[in-house]
């Protein structure tokens, strides 16, 4: 399933309009549709964080959702301290080289600093 789909699915289910999603995120709603029909990448992760509140859903299963739609995940570093931006440089330099077993271990570190779980 496309993350457009996802998101509209769950529109559906909770009784909302294209204008009432549009409205609590300050877009119209042809943006919205577009998401929904894969003619945009799926929304961006403050927008993400959002759409997850008003629709009911795990925002971070929902940002997982949409990196893998959209194939690769950009990091806002404006405002950053350095070590966000140390961080963010490494994940970036070691990414190719990341084994199965250390994604596992490092998820299970985020999801325990950050208690997400699997939701």
């Amino acid at each position: 399933m496309l993350f457009g789909e996802y998101v509209r699915e769950a529109r559906q289910e909770a009784g909302l309009s294209l204008a009432n999603v549009a409205e609590h995120l300050g877009v119209t709603k042809v943006y919205v549709s577009d998401v929904e029909r894969g003619l945009r990448p799926p929304f961006t992760q403050e927008r993400l964080s959002e759409i997850a509140v008003v629709l009911g859903l795990n925002a971070h299963k929902l940002s997982q959702f949409a990196a893998r739609n959209r194939d690769s995940v950009k990091l806002p570093l404006e405002g950053s301290s350095e070590k966000k931006v140390q961080l963010a440089g490494s994940l970036g330099y070691v990414w190719p080289s990341v084994t199965e077993k250390n994604a596992e271990r490092i998820l299970n570190l985020i999801d325990e600093m950050f208690l997400l779980g699997d939701e």
